[in-house]
Formats: structure tokens, C-alpha cells, sequence
């Protein structure tokens, strides 16, 4: 993302470059976070878990990517984890230092905020097109679905026509039996 001169300048002065080793949390879910990241280079990914404890990806992250602005925005913890990639390195601005920076020098306040105004202006968007694409996927599987119940419905009468025509075979027969004579055309 694109930073404005007085950003640029204060980071020069007041933040380093650090490696990061693959797999390296860099920003863990509900832990108190004390500083922004910006990715310098490699990559990070952002993932969050589900309610049965897996983790789910939301993100990729490249060079230019700011991490944890909503949780200095807001004064809470991390809603998801993001993880170091390959050849990650970072810059660390640590909360305390940047509010006091900020509170100095209304230019640089003016240029972080519009960097966090950019980056979840980019968000935004991207969730945006996100629940557009899935809606129209959405209704798409809804009639696919709707689709198939209809055809399951007709299905029934022949069925249990089946099952009764075969009371007298073993379990094993009346399923292969009713495997090919009802459920083949779905395959």
C-alpha cells in the first residue's frame, strides 16, 4: 500500500526491518496486541478458527500489507492469526510510540489514517465482490438443489415398489437391486 511522505519519513526514523522465520505467528487471535505490522517482504497468512477449533484462511498477504490496525483502532485483541511465509520480514510500529507521534505531528496522523482508510477501503471492496459472487453461486445451488428434491420426490413411488417387490431377498441384494433401478440415472 501506498504511504504518504510524512509516514515514510517517521518510519525511517523510528522502526527496523525484521526476518520473520516460515510459520512464525505474527498476530495471534484474542492475544493483546502493542504494535502494527507491515509486511516488507514475503508473504503472511490470515486465518481464523471455526467453531469446531479448525483453522479457516481468510487472506493472503504480500509486501505492503498492514496487519493489526483494527485492533489498534479499537483497543481489542486480534479477531484472527496471521502467519509468517516464506522469506518474511517486517516492520514492527509499536502502538504507544506511533499514538504519541501521531499526537505531535498532525501530518503524520493524517497519513496513517489515510493508509488505514485505504487498506479497509480495500477490504471493504474485496468482501463486497466476495458476497456478490457467492450470492449468484448461492441462488445457483439453490435451484440445483431444489432441482434434485423434485426428482427425489418423483423417485418415491418407484421405490417403494421396489422394496416391496424384494421383501423376500436378503439386505444386500434389495440394495444392489435398488441401486440400479433408481438411484443409477443420478450418477
Amino acid at each position: 500500500q501506498a504511504m504518504d511522505e510524512p509516514l515514510r519519513v517517521w518510519m525511517a526514523g523510528h522502526t527496523q526491518e525484521q526476518g520473520v522465520e516460515l510459520g512464525t505467528a505474527l498476530i495471534a487471535e484474542g492475544l493483546p496486541l502493542d504494535r502494527l505490522l507491515l509486511i516488507a517482504a514475503g508473504s503472511a497468512r490470515v486465518l481464523t478458527s471455526s467453531q469446531e477449533g479448525s483453522q479457516i484462511e481468510l487472506a493472503a498477504l504480500e509486501p505492503g500489507a498492514l496487519i493489526g490496525e483494527m485492533s489498534y483502532l479499537e483497543g481489542r485483541p486480534p479477531v484472527a492469526t496471521v502467519i509468517a511465509g516464506a522469506d518474511c520480514r517486517v516492520i514492527a510500529l509499536e502502538h504507544r510510540r506511533l499514538t504519541e507521534a501521531m499526537a505531535a505531528d498532525p501530518a503524520l496522523a493524517c497519513a496513517v489514517h489515510s493508509l488505514f482508510a485505504r487498506k479497509l477501503t480495500r477490504q471493504l471492496v474485496d468482501q463486497n465482490s466476495f458476497v456478490h459472487r457467492w450470492r449468484h453461486t448461492s441462488a445457483g445451488l439453490v435451484r440445483e438443489l431444489k432441482l434434485r428434491a423434485k426428482r427425489a420426490a418423483s423417485l418415491e413411488g418407484p421405490c417403494m415398489a421396489i422394496l416391496a417387490k424384494t421383501q423376500s431377498l436378503t439386505p444386500v441384494v434389495r440394495v444392489g437391486l435398488f441401486t440400479k433401478a433408481v438411484l443409477a440415472p443420478w450418477r
